[in-house]
């Protein structure tokens, strides 16, 4: 039988890291505090949209983490799983430490503004 994604040895450490590096805005629970730091269930919605995807690693907080871009391609990966109402979001494809590096290296000016524009686009 295989592991699923919160009882693999990388789900650990990526628990670790959402506590550590995101749990003070974000909340335990991912519930954030709307609108100014948005639930993480959303994540998934983003991360099945190209714009969506660089988004999530783009946002301030998260592209300067001081994690490698594998450790915070694991982090993000396990939170868009975790905090997905049905825990197999669709389209779900992991995000890549290269991805995460490529994307974070881009600074986004205004990650409010911007995700309204994904999510307006997406409709």
């Amino acid at each position: 039988m295989g592991e699923t994604v919160s009882e693999s040895p990388d789900a650990a450490v990526a628990r670790y890291d959402y506590l550590l590096h995101c749990a003070g805005c974000h909340l335990a629970d991912g519930s954030g505090a709307p609108p100014e730091v948005p639930p993480l269930r959303s994540m998934a919605r983003l991360a099945a949209m190209p714009d969506g995807r660089d988004y999530l690693v783009r946002v301030p907080e998260v592209a300067q983490a001081p994690l490698r871009n594998a450790r915070l391609a694991n982090l993000l990966n396990w939170a868009l799983q975790e905090f997905s109402r049905d825990k197999s979001p669709a389209g779900f494809r992991p995000l890549s430490a290269k991805e995460v590096g490529d994307a974070r290296r881009r600074i986004l000016k205004d990650p409010l503004r911007t995700r309204a524009e994904i999510l307006e686009a997406a409709r």
